[in-house]
């Protein structure tokens, strides 16, 4: 996952650009890397045309063996509070830029925020939760549309470098788990086949290192379930659900057992998913730096 737990992001990138991160509502420098730094884009770029170069280019097209190709894994913030989530001048440039569309002035915007800013470059965003609900709204929303237009973008890196479909269908991964006042993936965002990608759905009912069974038996049939409802109200006939991710093991050991696997297994596929990939084999930590 990377020497900071995030993207298998290199180091030397991290200390070439040390400020291609986000920033905290302190200014501070977290651990996440800005879906929208201009280097981190361009880095991004050279790296997919040297995989395209020695990976992909002979291994796509019809009766090859590449058939999808996933934009980007679980694009959500890293599962945390929107109010950990990036306040670095780009980032509230953009917001300015979000409201100034949502609202068109900036006395209809001070009606709405029930503020009294007298410019444009006095608009703050929310640092709190549940002070004002109409500026958490539009902060979500905010951040919500900023993963949507970084998948955009990597769609777009894609599709310059020749990679179009059908010659291979575009797709996304998902996890419908989320912290306090973090963001679950919108379903109607992420369900655009010609702008992102096709919604997929990474399942993983076992989420706490507790118990020998699963701490939610039914959220993958839940997840299942919404998903391909999701598919059908916002794509149309679209009825095909993968899951590029059906856990098995997690946590160091803490068995998941035969029957809890089962379970999970037939309930998904019962529910509409037609294909799955299982995540992972071997069970126990092995995904942390020391692996």
């Amino acid at each position: 996952w990377g020497f900071l737990g995030f993207g298998a992001i290199p180091l030397w990138f991290h200390q070439k650009y040390p400020k291609s991160h986000m920033q905290n509502s302190d200014g501070y420098f977290t651990k996440l890397y800005d879906y929208h730094n201009p280097d981190f884009l361009a880095s991004t770029r050279k790296w997919f045309q040297a995989v395209y170069d020695q990976v992909l280019k002979p291994n796509l097209g019809t009766d090859s063996p590449v058939v999808f190709l996933q934009l980007d894994n679980e694009t959500n913030f890293m599962w945390q509070s929107i109010y950990n989530h990036d306040y670095g001048p780009g980032a509230i440039t953009r917001y300015k830029k979000f409201l100034q569309n949502e609202y068109g002035s900036l006395e209809n915007l001070n009606i709405h925020h029930r503020r009294q800013y007298q410019n444009w470059n006095e608009v703050k965003a929310p640092v709190t939760p549940a002070i004002n609900t109409i500026e958490d709204r539009d902060w979500y929303q905010f951040n919500d549309r900023s993963m949507y237009e970084y998948l955009q973008k990597v769609r777009q890196m894609w599709q310059d470098i020749g990679i179009k479909e059908p010659q291979v269908l575009f797709t996304l991964a998902e996890s419908y788990n989320a912290v306090e006042n973090g963001i679950l993936p919108n379903f109607k965002m992420r369900a655009e086949p010609d702008s992102t990608g096709l919604m997929t759905l990474n399942l993983y009912p076992k989420t706490y290192e507790l118990g020998e069974l699963l701490n939610f038996p039914f959220k993958a049939d839940l997840d299942a379930k919404s998903m391909v409802q999701a598919n059908k109200q916002y794509i149309g006939d679209q009825e095909w659900l993968l899951s590029p991710e059906v856990q098995t093991g997690w946590w160091r050991g803490i068995q998941v057992t035969p029957a809890a696997r089962q379970q999970t297994y037939l309930t998904i596929i019962g529910h509409g998913v037609k294909a799955l990939f299982v995540y992972y084999f071997s069970e126990g930590q092995n995904w942390g730096f020391d692996w």
